[in-house]
């Protein structure tokens, strides 16, 4: 039976004005962010609730009717930005590589955050074309 490669994680978690960042591409757009008059960082990784903690019954392993419960499950994105001009906050989302668990956590935040928050993410590539779209200048 072939093992399942591991994947390597070449992320380089980066400080900058003793902020530490999960990965340098944070750090890179905090510091646009910070560059750009137009832009105010109103949070960084603030935490969204999507659903709250719960009960339930359920079978245990021996058939038995048991009570459970499951935690509450939230979404962190790396930064909220306002821009002028536009009328929501914006949760912004810096990434590389999307596991399946953010892909649901996003849906999640869209459906539930929709009417207060815009979503927007950007990748390492995003960089020039989003100066330029909001370099405000």
């Amino acid at each position: 039976m072939a093992r399942k490669k591991k994947r390597r994680n070449y992320v380089i978690k980066t400080t900058v004005d003793d902020i530490e960042f999960a990965s340098e591409t944070e750090a890179v757009f905090y510091k646009l962010f910070k560059r750009m008059e137009n832009i105010t960082i109103l949070d960084i990784q603030k935490t969204f609730l999507l659903y709250p903690p719960f009960q339930y019954c359920g079978f245990n392993k021996k058939y038995e009717i048991v009570k459970r419960s499951f935690s509450k499950m939230v979404y962190t994105p790396d930064f909220i930005i306002e821009i002028e001009g536009i009328d929501k906050p914006i949760a912004v989302e810096i990434k590389g590589h999307a596991r399946p668990i953010y892909k649901m956590r996003k849906k999640l935040f869209i459906r539930k955050y929709s009417d207060t928050y815009y979503f927007i993410e950007l990748k390492r590539k995003h960089l020039k074309e989003f100066e330029e779209k909001f370099g405000g200048e």
